[in-house]
């Protein structure tokens, strides 16, 4: 903070300094920009000293006098930087004044609810017996008699076999720009994958420790991490994480690959709107514990390997940031973008390390600008220092919009097909 920040609140009051009318629409610009990384949504606006955020919880009014004050002079790196603090308070501010409503049974009814609706089929059921037609009186139909024992008596492969029905119903409504929702998941599996470098510090179960406790990851892993209790919390049979390590070399190494697949009502939060921040906050925090180089936050159907949406990559740079985004989307993704000669070596199959290595070289062009201007057309966002720490981010209602991205991608850098 600056000397003339002589306030008792959090951010100071220096001397008065007027906002343009240029500098004030640029200013919630990108406070808005950067708050839909932490997929949180709602109108920002200048009132008095500070910021109010109107979200569906509630209006937040964060004080910012200073940091209003110092945007009005800031070249555009520190007005970047600016209005990622700001969003990041009013993110903080939000959960601590206006914490989302607490519900019993995942947050989808309260049991009083539930109670109610059992008392009321357990009434309908008695007045069924005690005025059942006897003697001859007709009997349902046998169609409906049929529906209605299929669908109790189903086991796990009837299960299994609706879900990936589900999940490929919603796969096609992904490609044309449709949202997953919470009624779309049957079927869904939600992916962290990083890459680190050879070797890496910590050791993988050291650094996974505060994430899933001691776990030697031969079977499935519970979600234990304190900083998102909400997550944490879910402890339903189908909520479980697996681990899947592979190592692949590229031109700049050798590296540890690491893939978190989180299962049943774990990935609830990845598809409502108002907690996909979750999320992003876990793969941040993952990312930094892993020491990771690269990684991304991705969903598939449980049935396939390849991948149908994403929304967060992670890179040292903003060329590393293209190559995650490329490398789970472009050559993992469904179908894959990257042309077949960059991803496979002659007369082989496709290969990770080969694929990595003609990504690396071709995003090696991407510095923020032309990164920023390739995202544009589908509202992603590059947010972040190069050179330290860059995230791109996607809308949540446009479930294909990571997929264009990565097209648009390897098309630019001349090694996408079609």
């Amino acid at each position: 903070m600056g000397n003339d920040e002589r306030s008792t609140d959090r951010y100071g009051t220096p001397p008065d300094a007027p906002l343009a009318s240029d500098d004030a629409e640029d200013l919630l610009r990108r406070v808005q920009e950067a708050l839909s990384r932490f997929a949180v949504h709602g109108r920002v606006c200048l009132e008095g000293d500070g910021l109010v955020l109107t979200t569906p919880r509630g209006p937040v009014s964060l004080p910012a006098r200073a940091q209003i004050a110092r945007f009005c002079g800031a070249g555009e790196s520190e007005r970047r930087s600016l209005a990622l603090d700001l969003a990041k308070a009013l993110v903080k501010k939000r959960d601590s004044d206006c914490p989302p409503p607490v519900l019993e049974s995942r947050g989808e009814f309260p049991w009083g609810v539930a109670a109610s609706a059992f008392a009321f089929v357990l009434l309908g059921a008695a007045g069924y017996l005690w005025f059942e037609p006897r003697d001859g009186a007709a009997a349902a139909p046998a169609e409906e008699v049929e529906s209605t024992t299929r669908v109790r008596s189903e086991g796990p492969a009837e299960s299994s076999s609706r879900a990936e029905r589900v999940c490929e119903a919603t796969k096609a409504r992904v490609a044309r720009g449709a949202t997953v929702t919470i009624a779309d998941t049957d079927g869904w599996v939600v992916d962290f994958v990083a890459l680190r470098g050879e070797a890496p510090e910590p050791p993988l179960a050291e650094a996974l420790a505060p994430f899933f406790g001691a776990h030697d990851w031969t079977g499935p892993a519970r979600l234990i991490w304190p900083d998102e209790p909400e997550l944490a919390a879910i402890s339903d049979e189908s909520a479980h994480v697996t681990l899947e390590r592979f190592s692949l070399e590229s031109t700049r190494g050798r590296f540890e690959g690491i893939s978190l697949s989180f299962h049943g009502s774990l990935i609830d939060s990845y598809f409502r709107e108002e907690e996909r921040g979750r999320y992003y906050h876990l793969a941040t925090a993952l990312t930094n514990a892993l020491g990771a180089t690269h990684a991304g936050v991705v969903a598939r159907c449980a049935h396939e390997r390849g991948y149908h949406l994403g929304s967060w990559f992670f890179g040292k740079t903003d060329a590393d940031a293209a190559t995650s985004l490329l490398f789970l989307l472009g050559h993992h993704g469904d179908p894959p973008h990257i042309a077949s000669p960059f991803r496979r070596p002659p007369g082989g199959n496709p290969d990770d390390g080969f694929a990595l290595s003609n990504i690396e070289r071709a995003a090696a062009e991407f510095d923020r600008n032309a990164l920023s201007a390739a995202l544009g057309p589908t509202q992603g966002m590059a947010m972040g220092r190069s050179g330290e720490s860059v995230v791109l981010t996607f809308a949540f209602r446009d479930g294909s919009a990571a997929a264009r991205a990565s097209r648009h991608l390897s098309r630019l850098s001349r090694i996408g097909g079609g």
